[in-house]
């Protein structure tokens, strides 16, 4: 459901968004003309495979996760917290049809940034541009990391990885989610905690 941005949100958001670059008033005015709020129930499907992925997410609140189906069974590839971004970026970016489902794992607060509307403001605003630059480079690392998480790591030093770099996964994904998105069984999973604890 999209309602009007409450202003502690705007107020949230622009923090974050002036962290990246601070914008001229004329802008961050035209950002905020064509972003959308919306509040969502958990279990809300954002994105379903075979979709193009038209949006991106913005978590102001809850959590969100994307997964694929692998010989029938939900493979986690992502996991959205607050202050992070949901999207399938290659099906943005290329509108082709998305691998992967996008499902609110609690009642989320979201702001909304649609391609259509978005995207022809960065053909005349170079500010924003800058944050979208800086945005990429974060998800870049981002998903590097994950990626290298995989390669390098047992399943022991993954979840030692998380535990140290994104403990909030910890303390607020359920564990057989969790164990999904580090590609191991809920029962590995359960003992690698019980070693540790």
């Amino acid at each position: 459901m999209t309602h009007s941005i409450p202003d502690h949100v705007v107020k949230h958001l622009k923090k974050e968004v002036f962290a990246l670059n601070k914008l001229p008033t004329e802008d961050w005015n035209l950002f905020l003309d064509n972003i959308h709020y919306r509040e969502v129930e958990k279990g809300t499907e954002l994105l379903k495979e075979g979709e193009v992925c038209k949006s991106v997410y913005l978590l102001v609140k809850g959590s969100i996760r994307m997964y694929s189906i692998e010989d029938g069974k939900e493979v986690n590839v992502d996991l959205v917290l607050e202050n992070q971004l949901a999207s399938d970026f290659k099906s943005f970016h290329e509108e082709k049809p998305s691998a992967f489902f996008m499902v609110a794992m609690e009642d989320c607060q979201l702001i909304q940034i649609i391609k259509k509307e978005y995207f022809p403001l960065l053909e005349t605003t170079e500010s924003l541009v800058c944050i979208n630059w800086k945005v990429y480079q974060a998800l870049l690392i981002k998903e590097e990391e994950h990626a290298n998480m995989f390669k390098l790591f047992n399943p022991e030093e993954r979840y030692q990885y998380i535990l140290e770099n994104r403990p909030e996964l910890i303390q607020r994904i359920p564990v057989s989610q969790l164990a999904s998105y580090l590609g191991m069984s809920r029962e590995t999973l359960s003992r690698i905690r019980q070693r540790i604890s």
